[in-house]
């Protein structure tokens, strides 16, 4: 039996509609891998709609290399949370975040697959359909800048053993604008991050905002390791994201008094925070990533 090497995880909460339009699509470009790609769906069933999607996926039967999860124990929406519970149930090398709004490129997933059989161990990926930059960073006070120093030379020292030490210099990767700002249309969320790192960082931070940032956060934290392989191989124009407005984004938090920039805003800061004073794993008193769920097929 072959194992898979690419596992894309999907997380819906009351999304069905958007589920509709590119399931089937991404079912059909994951069955051309032949097992190598593996689709791995969590429903995070909160109320009739939730159940009603439930009804749907299950009416469509088991596929192979399709695996169907649910769960009632997330009662809104926290976008670390709900990506965690999905990524921990993917059995593949890599793990490739897969919103409901998108589609796959089977262009990117032979990226993925190709770089991972070639034995890159700390591999990050992005569609982004805009480009990124390198930027170096530093705390603007002393007392941060120590306490960096101080993670950096335990991270060396535990490098030694497990061959992932941090960068010297704290760097972020920037997204770069192009003209008229179409390309922030969904694609940022669409990343992928070898297991390794992804376990080596703690999964998303789950202490962030319910919205916005999670993905930024954890390109970040991942790239501040020495010899992560960074692909960017932007979302063709064809197969973009189904668009959405932060309304419909926000829907299913609990969120009523901050907008959508806002906890974006929040969530930038903690994260370089985090990325000046070197501490880039998260959820470090967490037992468990994510909430339980039950395996459908």
């Amino acid at each position: 039996m072959v194992e898979p090497v690419v596992s894309c995880c999907i997380t819906c909460m009351n999304r069905g509609a958007q589920l509709k339009q590119t399931l089937e699509h991404n079912l059909s470009t994951v069955a051309g891998f032949g097992g190598l790609v593996e689709l791995c769906l969590v429903n995070f069933i909160k109320d009739e709609e939730g159940e009603r999607i439930d009804t749907w996926v299950r009416s469509l039967g088991s596929r192979p290399h399709f695996k169907y999860f649910v769960t009632r124990e997330l009662s809104v929406w926290h976008a670390s949370v709900a990506k965690n519970t999905a990524h921990m149930q993917g059995d593949g090398d890599v793990l490739l975040n897969l919103d409901c709004d998108n589609y796959l490129s089977a262009d990117s997933l032979s990226v993925l697959v190709d770089k991972e059989k070639a034995g890159f161990p700390a591999l990050l990926f992005s569609g982004f359909t805009g480009g990124f930059r390198e930027e170096f960073t530093r705390h603007k006070k002393i007392l941060g800048r120590i306490k960096g120093a101080v993670r950096f030379f335990v991270s060396s020292l535990d490098g030694l053993r497990s061959g992932l030490r941090m960068k010297w210099r704290p760097v972020l990767l920037r997204s770069k604008r192009k003209e008229g700002g179409g390309d922030f249309n969904g694609t940022y969320g669409h990343i992928g991050i070898s297991r390794e790192l992804f376990n080596r960082i703690g999964g998303y931070d789950e202490s962030l905002p319910p919205m916005g940032g999670q993905d930024k956060d954890l390109l970040w934290r991942a790239y501040n390791y020495v010899g992560v392989v960074f692909e960017h191989v932007p979302q063709p124009q064809s197969l973009l994201p189904i668009l959405n407005s932060k309304v419909d984004s926000m829907k299913n938090t609990d969120i009523t008094e901050r907008s959508w920039t806002g906890l974006q805003d929040q969530a930038t800061r903690k994260s370089l925070q985090s990325i000046r004073v070197r501490a880039l794993q998260v959820n470090t008193s967490s037992q468990n990533l994510g909430v339980p769920v039950e395996r459908v097929f």
